[in-house]
């Protein structure tokens, strides 16, 4: 199954589309994790929710490295930061995934060794996207809201300074 998510939406619009292969609106990524109360939410196409990702109230740490995704009719699973000196790495305890980021904004969601998901972030001329590679149907929620998550981190618009009347004026 293949998605595609439109990075370059979120700055305008406040949320992210997914679309399908046939470039159908499938989801809608809405909310952000900037502060330890917010929340990154996923509705369908009606705006059902289908997921949730947060912050877990159990930090270890000054760390975050710890979030909790909640997925309607399931159990919550976590999701956690990797100790390991190999770049950034995160275990998804319910499906049993190993999340890699190879440092370019691409992911790969593997159990054992076999790959289930593959993310990979490039520019089309409408802006930056993600599209998704994801084996099984009941893994879209938890790939979706881990690289929405990923995403938040790996991806932030460049702002240019303002020039006003001889003033550089830098945000």
């Amino acid at each position: 199954m293949k998605y595609l998510m439109l990075l370059h939406q979120r700055h305008l619009l406040g949320q992210m589309a997914i679309y399908d292969q046939s470039h159908q609106l499938v989801f809608i990524l809405a909310g952000s994790i900037h502060q330890p109360s917010h929340t990154i939410f996923l509705y369908d196409s009606n705006r059902q929710e289908v997921g949730r990702l947060f912050l877990s109230a159990k930090k270890q740490g000054k760390l975050i490295d710890h979030f909790v995704i909640k997925v309607m009719g399931d159990q919550p699973t976590t999701l956690k930061k990797a100790k390991l000196n190999l770049g950034h790495a995160f275990y998804l305890s319910k499906l049993h995934y190993w999340v890699w980021d190879n440092g370019c904004g691409c992911y790969t969601f593997k159990k054992m060794l076999a790959v289930q998901a593959q993310v990979d972030q490039h520019m089309l001329p409408e802006g930056m996207v993600a599209e998704f590679t994801i084996k099984h149907p009941e893994d879209v929620p938890y790939v979706l809201l881990v690289a929405a998550l990923l995403s938040e981190w790996n991806y932030n618009e460049l702002k240019l300074p303002e020039f006003k009347r001889g003033n550089l004026q830098v945000d």
